[in-house]
């Protein structure tokens, strides 16, 4: 949405435009932004991500930019503009002319910000000074209370089991925030496992996303050979989506062949 406020010439100039009846005096700029959304997501207190916008100008006037700035930053000063082509005092040409707004999210404290960029903008014999916004949002988490469980924690004991035969677990991975989680490799070498424990299935090994808020499953079984007891640990690793945090989640496990 576009928001206007008279300047003082705003009168006189629409007097100007009229009598002067030329549409290539009169040219209007006509300003939007392109790339991704303004959600940051969940970022690692302390790390530093920035995305890219396109401001782009399909006016037939060039857009005067009287105003680039954040507005009502958040008390954590998470947000800067640090790098961006658009600039208080700058020009975007007409006729598909752009400037790039280079967002930083740099969280300091374990919250939520949420801001916005305030382009404020005019041309020549403009009726009104005009806004554009984007709005910011991110969250700041510390690695260990990313919100991901596996089940039957915080370790998982198989029991005494038979030579030859097997015991089959199944364990739940749980991705319990808003953000989606792309899965690592979930094959016997991508989870860590050695014999006698394996990978038999669940619906975690059929798809490398996962969705937010959802679970998935892994069966792990464990097939001894020899008599005693067995250990091991399960570490699946995953990466969230919009963050780019790699993580893993990890549970031992322990089991007893017997004759």
């Amino acid at each position: 949405m576009h928001s206007k406020v008279h300047p003082n010439w705003a009168k006189a100039a629409v007097a100007a435009c009229a009598a002067l009846a030329l549409a290539a005096k009169c040219g209007e700029a006509q300003l939007a932004i392109s790339g991704s959304s303004g959600e940051f997501g969940i970022r690692r207190v302390g790390s530093t991500t920035t995305k890219t916008f396109i401001i782009t100008n399909s006016g037939d006037g060039d857009a005067l930019l009287r105003l680039v700035t954040l507005t009502d930053p958040d008390p954590f000063g998470a947000f800067s503009l640090e790098g961006s082509t658009c600039l208080t005092d700058g020009t975007i040409p007409k006729n598909g002319g752009t400037c790039t707004l280079a967002v930083t999210f740099r969280p300091e404290a374990e919250a939520t910000s949420r801001t916005a960029v305030r382009v404020n903008y005019y041309w020549e014999q403009a009726p009104f000074y005009y806004d554009l916004h984007l709005n910011l949002s991110g969250t700041g988490i510390v690695s260990d209370k990313v919100p991901t469980t596996l089940s039957d924690g915080p370790a998982y004991a198989f029991g005494p089991v038979t030579l030859g035969q097997s015991a089959t677990k199944t364990f739940t991975f749980t991705n319990d925030w808003y953000e989606d989680v792309l899965l690592g490799v979930v094959t016997d070498a991508g989870l860590g496992l050695d014999a006698p424990f394996s990978l038999r299935g669940g619906s975690c090994a059929k798809s490398g996303a996962l969705p937010a808020p959802s679970s998935c499953t892994l069966d792990i079984a464990f097939s001894p050979a020899v008599s005693g007891v067995a250990s091991d640990t399960l570490n699946l690793q995953y990466r969230w989506a919009l963050s780019g945090l790699q993580e893993v989640v990890s549970l031992p496990l322990t089991g007893r062949g017997v004759r």
